[in-house]
């Protein structure tokens, strides 16, 4: 197990976090544990994305 996903699980004990390899390309799987949590699930490739979405933070990323 990656430290970044060991720290994603400590971080959000409210989720099943877990990472996924098709290919080349690896991806960080996150669904929720219990009725009423949101977001339900958050699929993405960029930890600090994952880690945005599950604290509710909006998005990073610029827009023109």
């Amino acid at each position: 197990m990656t430290d970044v996903l060991f720290g994603l699980q400590q971080e959000f004990p409210g989720f099943r976090i877990w990472q996924e390899s098709h290919g080349m390309r690896k991806r960080y799987v996150a669904c929720r544990l219990s009725a009423g949590v949101r977001p339900y699930s958050v699929v993405t490739a960029d930890p600090e994305e994952l880690r945005n979405a599950l604290s509710g933070q909006p998005d990073q990323e610029e827009h023109p």
